[in-house]
């Protein structure tokens, strides 16, 4: 599950414009990054060009796919990522042990958080700090948050039906068996609340694993599920027919969003967050697309 797997191991252009066009001098010099949250925002702060590593998971902008490879976010390699010479290396709080590595080897490391929201403004503004690039950075910070805000708006005031956001499923040839949907406390439980909906699932852990039987006692008004490109070919709104007794998919409401942009708490939420108000309160609101 390539899609739970990038979120759960682990980008803006509203009324904005990337600031990547010109090369800045940073005083972070060759960088690595080891999350596609991490890459997104350096690309949005204008230095694309000093990176030299990522993560086989860093798809976005497109310009990330021709950058070197350095593995994937829970086994990012020691050997590649020394052979691009780095002077900085970003990461996030979960891969500390090979940071402890890198710092061995007098390579800089910053973690960088990303499991809410205000992580990703948080995140530009170390980055900008660490690489001196401060005005971007509180540029790009401000037009994110001013994004989230007015998709928000979209949807205030209105009736807030239970909505599921799952992640990940388990399923065999008879259908789906279980879950991994947004608890409380994830980057998805607070796109939820923002988009105008209650989430169903109450359990007071990010992605909880619930059952079929779960779901049913859940019973949600709505059922939105994230599934990644590759996964795309084998999920189908279908596979819900065996759970008819539940208010989303008696009145027709399972969608499935595809696209690894709905596991990356990034640059690009304010547009996650405006397909969801859109998924939510389709007779509200109007969403570009």
């Amino acid at each position: 599950m390539k899609g739970l797997f990038l979120f759960v191991s682990v980008v803006l252009c509203l009324g904005c414009t990337r600031t990547d066009m010109q090369p800045k001098t940073a005083t972070c010099g060759r960088i690595v990054s080891l999350a596609p949250s991490i890459t997104e925002t350096l690309f949005e702060l204008g230095l694309g060009s000093h990176l030299v590593g990522v993560t086989r998971y860093c798809s976005w902008p497109l310009e990330a796919a021709k950058i070197p490879k350095i593995g994937g976010w829970h086994d990012p390699s020691l050997e590649a990522i020394l052979g691009v010479r780095p002077d900085t290396v970003f990461h996030l709080p979960e891969q500390s042990d090979i940071a402890e590595k890198l710092r061995a080897v007098d390579i800089a490391t910053i973690a960088l958080p990303a499991k809410e929201l205000g992580d990703v403004a948080a995140s530009a503004r170390l980055i900008g700090g660490q690489c001196g690039v401060e005005k971007e950075a509180d540029a790009f910070a401000i037009s994110f948050d001013t994004a989230l805000t007015q998709v928000a708006e979209k949807s205030a005031g209105k009736e807030r039906p239970k909505v599921l956001v799952a992640v990940g499923r388990d399923r065999d040839a008879t259908g789906i068996k279980g879950l991994f949907v947004a608890g409380k406390g994830s980057f998805h439980d607070e796109l939820i609340t923002r988009a105008g909906g209650l989430n169903a699932c109450a359990v007071g852990i990010p992605y909880p694993r619930i059952s079929a039987e779960g779901l049913l006692a859940m019973n949600p008004d709505i059922i939105i599920e994230f599934v990644s490109e590759d996964e795309a070919k084998n999920a189908s709104t279908a596979d819900w027919k065996g759970f008819d007794t539940v208010g989303a998919v008696k009145s027709g409401r399972v969608h499935i969003v595809t696209g690894d942009r709905s596991f990356i708490p990034g640059p690009r939420a304010p547009l996650l967050l405006e397909e969801l108000v859109r998924l939510i309160h389709p007779d509200d609101v109007e969403v570009r697309p």
